[in-house]
């Protein structure tokens, strides 16, 4: 939307002055108030539109009427979530990750968005491990098949997938077993709103850069 409009005014971004820009709407994420018989926005879109653009944000009433800002609730603010974290949580930075044999199979869990691939390219790519990856290859059946020949190349391999079902893990653990390989599970914890935001991200070009993972 804002491309958009910078497009139909003919504008580049670095002509618009935000700081004295302002977005104003409806979707505002307020709560409702039983008091005043407010109700409560049916979204937070403009509002995180408006953070995303890095522009102020008011509601028709507090920029038309004057009213006093109300409460309001935004489901993931991506400003704030490292602040919201425990305070050791947020600074501890995690182990290094190490290749512990050999060889190994790497098997990777956890939603889309939850920073797998950024987690291999940054980690263990450079531990000289190969990517196998269901979106690349576009069949299990194919990643079964590319990991088998990798595995007996000698090489180490890295599932780049979701793997979220229990029995999907069993092929890959009975695949290691049979070719006498160790496999090791990477777990990516990040919540689910998390992985929305970085979807989101990664569709409209970006890159994500916030995980949790152990």
């Amino acid at each position: 939307m804002w491309e958009t409009l910078l497009q139909d005014r003919k504008l580049r971004p670095e002509d618009v002055d935000k700081q004295h820009s302002y977005f104003v709407g409806d979707a505002g994420g307020r709560l409702a108030n039983t008091s005043d018989k407010h109700k409560a926005d049916f979204a937070c879109s403009d509002r995180d539109m408006a953070s995303n653009v890095g522009i102020a944000f008011h509601t028709p009433e507090e920029f038309f009427l004057h009213e006093e800002p109300r409460p309001y609730n935004r489901l993931f603010d991506p400003t704030t979530y490292l602040a919201g974290l425990p305070a050791a949580q947020a600074m501890q930075a995690p182990a290094p990750y190490t290749k512990k044999h050999a060889q190994e199979l790497v098997v990777f869990c956890g939603s889309p968005g939850a920073g797998k691939s950024t987690f291999f390219w940054q980690h263990l790519k450079p531990l000289g491990h190969e990517r196998v990856n269901q979106d690349i290859l576009g069949s299990r059946k194919a990643c079964i098949s590319a990991t088998t020949t990798l595995l007996k190349a000698g090489c180490s391999v890295v599932i780049d997938n979701t793997d979220a079902d229990k029995d999907i893990r069993g092929q890959w653990i009975a695949l290691a077993s049979t070719l006498g390989v160790p496999v090791r599970c990477v777990f990516f914890t990040a919540p689910a709103r998390l992985c929305e935001h970085n979807n989101a991200v990664r569709a409209m070009g970006g890159s994500s850069t916030v995980s949790n993972m152990f």
